[in-house]
């Protein structure tokens, strides 16, 4: 089975640096513009399914890439992006002067982010593990997941075996980048991750 992995669009948050989390705000014109450019890159891959968390972001950029297929959207909560509701629609900078212990522990120390009452990283790659679980179940060749930032790199990183602890080893993949995984009798190789320093035809 080939895994392909898209982070949602350019969202108005985005362009503002307000942390989003299990909140959501509009894709732009960069978002949907860019979302329409990679379905015309992968128009011709043919997709057995469509996996999207249900968060209006994904939603809608999983709706642009999905074109003119016949496939219905399969919405799956454990795609939806860590929360940090303490912070969720608040501008970064602010969040650093008035929390700079717990963010530099959700950037810098994940193994140690444990906020009261909400997820952690460990949380996030279990219901990774879990989506993971239940795609291998299925009998697809190619298969496209929308998905978010953080929730894409705890997926990416099961798959390599990359611990909680460097969760942060490899750099966030931007909006409406695509990686390629490849699963084969319960292994998974790693045919190209999202980066900055990447560039790949699909």
């Amino acid at each position: 089975m080939k895994i392909y992995i898209v982070r949602h669009g350019q969202t108005q948050w985005n362009t503002e640096s307000r942390m989003q989390g299990a909140l959501d705000s509009p894709l732009t014109q960069e978002g949907i513009r860019a979302a329409h450019a990679l379905k015309e890159k992968i128009k011709d891959l043919d997709l057995d399914a469509i996996y999207t968390s249900p968060q209006g972001r994904a939603l809608t950029t999983a709706q642009i890439l999905r074109g003119d297929r016949d496939l219905a959207l399969v919405q799956d909560p454990d795609l939806r992006e860590l929360s940090v509701k303490i912070w969720e629609g608040r501008v970064f900078d602010q969040v650093k002067k008035t929390h700079p212990q717990d963010l530099h522990r959700y950037l810098k120390e994940p193994q140690n982010y444990h906020p009261p009452g909400e997820e952690n990283y460990y949380d996030l790659m279990d219901r990774a593990r879990g989506f993971l679980n239940r795609l291998k179940a299925q009998d697809h060749k190619n298969v496209l997941v929308v998905s978010h930032g953080v929730t894409i790199n705890a997926l990416l990183n099961v798959m390599e075996g990359i611990p909680v602890e460097d969760f942060w080893k490899k750099p966030l993949v931007l909006g409406t980048e695509l990686s390629l995984v490849e699963e084969k009798d319960g292994a998974y190789q790693v045919i190209y991750r999202a980066g900055p320093v990447n560039d790949v035809t699909y």
